[in-house]
């Protein structure tokens, strides 16, 4: 290879020009709408898990196309050595490794925009040499090792991605600990959790539906300014869990996770004092509760809302 050439100079120059497009419109699209446009449910919780606003990334992303844009068109007129050119584009795999390890190890999902990105990065560094790719992919398997020795703590970024889908919070003293309860409103199994919850508890809890919540669960509730149910479901999908209730605790050692209606209502009723579970076996004359599924499994499969179950329960009214 000549010096002072650029190797594969269309490319190059087609990679970054439709890289600096695809960044424009994410950032016009995130200033006029308030949020990033997610092509998968990953973008939303690797939004979700990093506190710098998406603006302010996708603009540094713009500024180091744009430059390396500048540097490519202007490469003989100002006889910019070729050095200049892959050390420049070696701190930008550099950059996307610490973004692709953060979606590998702690967001525990990956982002499609993000790939596209690491992808027009990770091409344009091998376009140098199979000198420059075998730099580049030094870099990278340094950085995810470094991030897959050093590890991480889950359960604080799972807790503070959570918060994100809470659609309403119900404390009535000072809460000894802190629970969050996925359902959906046309689970009986979630209704029989639901509605012990209407009393008091010691526990703050917090209220994850699955799906959008129109109305109100029940009174003195403290609703959230904006929640997104799409983060609850992709939490449990990433946890590799299909049913609900599911209640999430925190405790001293990590999370602790208990799935259906009747463990969940034991757990509060040890775990949350001055709390008193309501005989819910029978009704106030005395008769069974047809609330009460014979069955001790008490789930469901969120992703079929319990159609199943209403056909065989149809005294199970719906939530709101």
């Amino acid at each position: 290879m000549k010096k002072n050439t650029i190797p594969c100079e269309k490319i190059q120059l087609f990679i970054t020009v439709f890289t600096i497009l695809l960044i424009v419109s994410q950032t016009v699209f995130t200033y006029i709408e308030g949020e990033t446009f997610c092509i998968n449910t990953g973008c939303k919780i690797v939004e979700e898990s990093i506190k710098t606003n998406p603006l302010y990334i996708n603009l540094m992303g713009l500024l180091f196309f744009s430059v390396y844009l500048f540097l490519i068109l202007f490469f003989k007129k100002f006889y910019i050595h070729e050095s200049l050119l892959k050390t420049y584009i070696l701190v930008g795999i550099v950059t996307e490794g610490l973004l692709l390890s953060f979606q590998i190890f702690i967001a525990k999902t990956f982002c499609a925009y993000c790939l596209i990105i690491f992808s027009s990065v990770f091409i344009l560094n091998m376009l140098w040499g199979w000198s420059q790719f075998f730099k580049s992919l030094l870099f990278l398997l340094c950085e995810i090792s470094a991030f897959y020795f050093i590890g991480f703590d889950r359960a604080y970024i799972t807790k503070n991605t959570i918060n994100n889908g809470t659609y309403a919070i119900k404390s009535c003293e000072k809460p000894v600990k802190k629970a969050y309860l996925f359902f959906s409103k046309n689970c009986s199994h979630c209704k029989q959790v639901l509605e012990v919850l209407e009393g008091c508890t010691s526990c703050e809890i917090h209220f994850n539906p699955v799906e959008e919540i129109t109305n109100d669960i029940f009174k003195n509730i403290l609703k959230t300014n904006e929640y997104n149910p799409e983060i609850n479901r992709t939490i449990l999908g990433l946890l590799n869990i299909k049913v609900i209730p599911v209640l999430i605790a925190e405790e001293q050692e990590g999370l602790t996770f208990i799935k259906g209606d009747k463990p969940i209502i034991d757990y509060l009723s040890k775990a949350c004092s001055h709390f008193v579970i309501p005989d819910y076996s029978v009704n106030q004359q005395g008769e069974a509760n047809p609330f009460i599924p014979e069955d001790n499994g008490g789930i469901c499969t969120f992703e079929k809302k319990c159609e199943d179950e209403k056909k065989n329960n149809p005294l199970t009214p719906n939530l709101p």
